[in-house]
């Protein structure tokens, strides 16, 4: 999320940004930070194949099933991290 506030803006919208982003489920959230860390580092062919793995291993977890879920129910996802 790119966004630009005046100085005396910028605590609460960063704290606004990070509630946003604990907001969904811890294990995506890991996972992502190491994605953009790895693509930092690799070259893009391996960074993709990377954030791929990343993906098959999130679709694979309890969180996402609640995710889905909950987005079915129309209610907030109770994210266990497993």
């Amino acid at each position: 999320m790119n966004k630009i506030v005046p100085a005396e803006r910028l605590v609460p919208a960063a704290v606004a940004a990070a509630a946003s982003i604990a907001a969904h489920g811890p294990l995506a959230v890991r996972a992502a930070r190491g994605a953009l860390r790895r693509a930092e580092e690799l070259p893009l062919s391996a960074a993709l194949e990377y954030e791929r793995q990343q993906l098959l291993a999130m679709l694979a977890t309890e969180d996402h099933v609640e995710g889905i879920d909950a987005l079915l129910e129309k209610r907030s996802p109770r994210f266990a991290g497993r």
